[in-house]
Order: C-alpha cells, then sequence, then structure tokens
C-alpha cells in the first residue's frame, strides 16, 4: 500500500497572552451577613427568598380573578354607599385600562406618530365625519352663475333639481 503524505497548513504562532489576563480578581464579596452561608442553611435561605419575593402567593390580577361577581345587597346605608363607591372606582380602572390598551394597540398598529392623533372635539357624529372629508374641489363646487340649485357634474352637465343640461 502506498500512503500520501499530507501537507498540513504552517501552525499559527501568535505571541503570549500578557500576564494580566491569565489571573482574574474579583471585587469584594458583598453577601449580606445573614445570607452567608456559615450563618444561614440553604433551605433557610430558600425560604427566606421566597417569602421575600411572594413565591407561592397569588398575583393582584389572580385575586382579582377569584372575587366573587355577584354582589350581595347592602343591609344598611353606609354599606350602600360603600359599594356604590367601589363598583364606581371599579368601573373607572377598568375604563382607564381599556384607554391605556387603546393607545397601546394604536401605537403598535400604526406607530408611535397615531398617539399624537387628537380626539374628536365633538361628540356629533357628523361633524367628526365632515371632518375626516377631504375638501371640496373646484369641479364640485356650485357654479354662481347658474343659480342656487345648479351644480356641476364630473362629466361637464349641470344638474338642477333632477333635470340635467348639457353645457355648450
Amino acid at each position: 500500500m502506498d500512503f500520501h503524505p499530507v501537507d498540513y497548513s504552517a501552525a499559527i504562532i501568535r505571541p503570549p497572552s500578557p500576564t494580566s489576563s491569565i489571573g482574574s480578581t474579583h471585587p469584594v464579596d458583598q453577601t449580606s451577613p445573614s445570607d452567608q452561608e456559615d450563618v444561614c442553611s440553604q433551605p433557610e435561605f430558600d425560604l427566606k427568598w421566597q417569602k421575600k419575593i411572594r413565591l407561592g402567593e397569588q398575583r393582584q390580577e389572580e385575586e382579582d380573578a377569584e372575587r366573587e361577581v355577584l354582589l350581595e345587597r347592602p343591609k344598611t346605608p353606609n354599606s350602600e354607599r360603600t359599594l356604590l363607591e367601589t363598583v364606581l372606582n371599579n368601573l373607572h380602572n377598568a375604563v382607564d385600562q381599556l384607554k391605556e390598551d387603546e393607545v397601546f394597540e394604536r401605537a403598535l398598529l400604526y406607530g408611535s406618530h397615531a398617539v399624537m392623533d387628537q380626539t374628536p372635539s365633538s361628540n356629533d357624529v357628523d361633524t367628526i365625519l365632515q371632518s375626516m372629508m377631504p375638501q371640496k374641489s373646484s369641479i364640485f363646487s356650485r357654479p354662481q352663475s347658474h343659480g342656487e340649485d345648479s351644480v356641476m357634474d364630473t362629466n361637464g352637465s349641470l344638474s338642477t333639481a333632477g333635470r340635467r343640461f348639457k353645457r355648450h
């Protein structure tokens, strides 16, 4: 059998690493004395931090979800007033949350400039729709010389009270 010699590429020779990168220095340990291993065992440490971060406890959203939905009829005027204030406060919070969600969704869908759009200054639907329509162009404007009831169509004919007159 014949073996063919294999040509390997030359080894890469590089300078040695500086001595400062070989060793490592760490800052002084800042562990709280109550958390150090000689003071606190691992189970005690785990329990301490589970309580601190409230691991295993319900979040506010979970508590709200488990709250009774139906309201009991108040027995005194004072409890009725308290119940009314609670219900109104919850409604205001829900409306505020919906407004925040709307702003967030508009920002996601249309970009950040859509959030800055002003809300309509009127509650009149006709006024709002009119403000959204483009301005009238001169083609559709009323010609002053043909009377009040005539309107110029796009094809160049005049329309007056249901009649069409061809423009010459």
